[in-house]
């Protein structure tokens, strides 16, 4: 801790700042009747009042760990990620009646980039198509920051 400027040495004195308080944000895409999911919006959990803005979930107290933060805040669960299917032939019937099955193929670029679904576990909601580079994090890691 700095001592506080000696009196008469023209130096402006400073008192301490109150403790931050922590603070839990989390980014959420709003579902538009149309079915669109541009509009984008914060809504942070945070203790113990609201922010400035009116949005997100005021507690009695801080959360005691990241899970109980994540699941308050409607973060509690895991996204999965699965194959992109492209139907290369559909299924079709020839001449003699019997049914051909589709040829399925997994999507992939003339570069030989292929791509995967991010799916939320618990409603199997597709998230976004990303490349096969791409790494989930999940929401535990992200905010892992946040307990240290």
């Amino acid at each position: 801790m700095v001592a506080p400027p000696a009196p008469g040495s023209g130096l402006p004195h400073r008192t301490a700042a109150p403790p931050r308080r922590r603070q839990f944000n989390t980014t959420l895409q709003r579902k538009e009747p149309d079915g669109s999911r541009n509009h984008v919006y914060r809504s942070p959990l945070c203790s113990p009042q609201a922010p400035w803005h009116g949005l997100g979930i005021v507690l009695k107290e801080q959360p005691k760990s990241i899970d109980e933060a994540l699941e308050k805040s409607g973060l509690g669960w895991h996204v999965s990620q699965g194959d992109v299917i492209v139907v290369r032939t559909p299924e079709w019937t020839d001449d003699f009646g019997h049914v051909h099955p589709p040829d399925l193929v997994p999507a992939e670029t003339a570069d030989g980039c292929r791509y995967r679904a991010n799916l939320r576990e618990d409603t199997g909601e597709l998230l976004g198509i990303v490349s096969d580079d791409y790494r989930v994090v999940p929401n535990r890691d992200a905010f892992a920051f946040s307990t240290s």
